[in-house]
């Protein structure tokens, strides 16, 4: 049950601040889980970025 919440509190909503779309979180961030980062990609114009969690 834990885990569950915590999976629900790190998938939190970003917009692009580029073109305003939402963001989705980037499985292929070489660093996300060893510095406990979240990185997002926008699939519209491919800005990146990152969240410490």
């Amino acid at each position: 049950m834990i885990k569950k919440n915590k999976q629900k509190e790190n998938s939190k909503t970003i917009i692009c601040p580029i073109c305003g779309e939402t963001m989705k979180e980037n499985p292929y961030a070489y660093d996300n889980r060893q510095y406990d980062k979240i990185a997002y990609k926008c699939d519209f114009c491919g800005h990146k970025c990152s969240k410490i969690t």
